[in-house]
């Protein structure tokens, strides 16, 4: 059970801080289309990241 909430814990932070990242396209400032790639690519990353968090804490439970 206890791993379980520690997945359940990576998912729900991953997703927060992408989310919390995604929130970086409302300022005014990021209106230029590069800037709008980075943030998109920087939430990306933050996803992979996740996932690679998640799949090692699924092997490591194994």
């Amino acid at each position: 059970m206890r791993n379980n909430l520690k997945l359940i814990t990576v998912i729900v932070a991953t997703f927060a801080i992408a989310f919390a990242t995604s929130l970086l396209l409302e300022f005014t400032i990021f209106k230029n289309p590069i800037r709008y790639v980075l943030v998109i690519m920087l939430v990306l990353v933050e996803l992979y990241f996740g996932f690679i968090t998640y799949r090692y804490m699924i092997t490591k439970q194994e």
